[in-house]
């Protein structure tokens, strides 16, 4: 091989492995950040964010403190009660639909709701274990 193709091709491979290293760590960070937000709990992560965005003084946080408990928990409540009211909604357009899908149609649709409850079940396993 010559001098110059082998130059091309060790700057080549070079890149190559540059851009797959990129796109491996990329996607390890995200992943480890969406992990790291949804270790913590709803109503933590309300407060910080103000805290943040507004960097209240201490004088400021003595009655800031009472309302965002308030409106934190009030948060969590909505949204369990979304979760709850989502579930019965699926379930009624699960068994709505049904009668209308093939026998394929419907295998997958028991597939993908196995795999909802699979990635909810785990995700409230680990949130529990990492309190």
């Amino acid at each position: 091989m010559k001098k110059k193709s082998k130059s091309i091709l060790i700057i080549v491979i070079t890149l190559v492995i540059g851009f797959i290293l990129g796109v491996f760590s990329t996607s390890q960070y995200l992943h480890y950040k969406r992990e790291k937000l949804f270790r913590r709990s709803p109503e933590k992560v309300f407060k910080e964010r103000f805290i943040r965005d507004f960097k209240p003084s201490d004088k400021q946080m003595k009655l800031i403190n009472p309302i965002l408990e308030k409106y934190s928990k009030r948060g969590r409540t909505i949204s369990e009660t979304f979760g709850k009211e989502f579930k019965l909604m699926r379930d009624s357009f699960n068994t709505e639909i049904e009668p209308v899908l093939t026998e394929s149609q419907k295998k997958k649709l028991k597939e993908i709701n196995e795999r909802r409850r699979k990635y909810w079940q785990n995700r409230r396993k680990n949130k529990n274990v990492k309190k």
